[in-house]
């Protein structure tokens, strides 16, 4: 399992977190976050892609299944390269998953969130 450290960043308003999965394999599980009540949020995809790099954000509310969360626009959110894209679903746990990649995939995961003022 992908270690995960999460970061407390001072705002102006509201405390913000920040969760770090490095290096991400495509045979890793990566550690969910717990995360009810942090509304805004938005991931960071970077790293080594290697050959046909994929990765993906999931969601869930009881921390068994989880499903692909997605971009305010309704896209699923998942990239095959470098990539800032926002979240739009409140669920209790995420966790990034690696779809695809070869022996040199090595992808960093940073999600950022934040309670609506």
């Amino acid at each position: 399992m992908s270690e995960l450290t999460v970061t407390r960043i001072a705002t102006f308003q509201e405390p913000a977190y920040v969760a770090t999965w490095l290096g991400l394999k495509p045979s890793a599980c990566a550690a969910p976050l717990e995360v009810p009540g942090l509304l805004v949020k938005s991931v960071q995809f970077d790293g080594v892609w290697g050959s046909g790099g994929e990765i993906i954000l999931e969601g869930s509310i009881d921390g068994e299944r989880y499903f692909p969360l997605h971009t305010p626009s309704g896209e699923d959110v998942r990239a095959v390269y470098p990539a800032l894209i926002a979240v739009a679903e409140c669920c209790r746990f995420i966790r990034p998953r690696i779809l695809k990649g070869d022996a040199t995939t090595a992808i960093d995961t940073l999600l950022l969130a934040g309670r609506l003022r």
